[in-house]
């Protein structure tokens, strides 16, 4: 939350797309200083503080694909266009507290499911935060959700990511700033 307050720290390795989980709504977003202003900008989310951003710092322009599944809340099908290439983004935030049985990573099981045969397109990127982890697995899951993935990463194209996590003091704790960035020209 509060990507206003991270965003100098983000942008200062001059990402081309920036994906923020709990991102307050666009409406909400005075960036401080002279913090660059992003050229596009995709925001969903049901709560004005705690949506899912996904910012655009070069040419690329975004618009959400029309099979869209919106009981897939936060995993969005985008289609980035305006850069040296077009290519399809998931932006993921895996969390659907109406969802109890597949509340996180089961939402990019379902979204896998769902979104196959774009997910064979090999300008294809799935990014963000998939909010796996081990305490969260249950037998069920591990059984359903691994092969899934490991099936689609053996047909996938794979592609070198930055992932930027920004410490910052909350309170007394070190907290963690699920942000991600990605330059575009490590990926052509």
């Amino acid at each position: 939350m509060a990507y206003r307050k991270k965003a100098d720290f983000i942008l200062a390795h001059k990402p081309d797309i920036v994906i923020v989980p709990e991102c307050e709504c666009p409406d909400k977003l005075k960036f401080i200083n002279d913090t660059p202003i992003p050229n596009d900008i995709y925001w969903s989310g049901s709560n004005q503080n705690k949506g899912l951003g996904v910012f655009s710092y070069g040419n690329y322009t975004f618009k959400l694909l029309d099979n869209y599944n919106p009981d897939l809340k936060t995993i969005l099908p985008l289609a980035v266009t305006g850069g040296a290439f077009d290519f399809t983004l998931f932006a993921i935030w895996a969390n659907n507290p109406q969802d109890k049985n597949y509340q996180y990573i089961g939402q990019v099981w379902k979204a896998i499911q769902h979104y196959d045969s774009l997910l064979k397109n090999e300008r294809t990127i799935l990014m963000g935060d998939f909010n796996s982890n081990t305490i969260w697995d249950k037998p069920k899951r591990r059984e359903i959700i691994l092969p899934s993935l490991n099936a689609w990463n053996k047909k996938a194209y794979t592609a070198p990511i930055t992932n930027i996590l920004i410490k910052h003091k909350a309170k007394k704790n070190i907290r963690l700033c699920s942000c991600i960035a990605i330059k575009i020209n490590l990926i052509i």
